[in-house]
């Protein structure tokens, strides 16, 4: 199903909003171009093409499971003025890490305590 195409207002809002999410490092480049595409009002196959990328590989990258080169980042980001660059992790990476630390600690608990075997008779 087709989502409804946005007005030229609301457009621009997204857009600011795209931008600032990007700078401040609450997006990872998947969930940016799958807010693109919507922000265009595209099928995944419609943006695939506009971005002259492959559908397949692009379906796959929107998921998160899909392994694209730079030279693909770049086709993808360029229908909106985005480039590829390196900067310094944002609040994702913060966020990563204490995901991280909190799974070691329930590993930790875990070890800790385990559960009692069930035996058989």
């Amino acid at each position: 199903m087709r989502e409804r195409r946005l007005n030229p207002e609301e457009i621009e809002v997204e857009r600011k909003v795209l931008v600032e999410d990007l700078e401040a490092g609450r997006l990872y480049p998947h969930e940016a171009a799958k807010r693109m595409r919507r922000i265009l009002g595209l099928r995944q196959g419609e943006f695939a093409r506009l971005a002259q990328v492959a559908e397949r590989t692009y379906a796959l990258f929107e998921r998160g499971s899909g392994n694209v080169t730079v030279d693909t980042l770049r086709k993808i980001g360029g229908l909106f003025g985005f480039d590829v660059k390196f900067g310094r992790m944002g609040s994702l990476h913060d966020q990563g890490v204490r995901a991280r630390a909190q799974y070691r600690e329930l590993r930790k608990l875990r070890t800790d305590n385990p559960r009692p075997r069930r035996t058989t008779w």
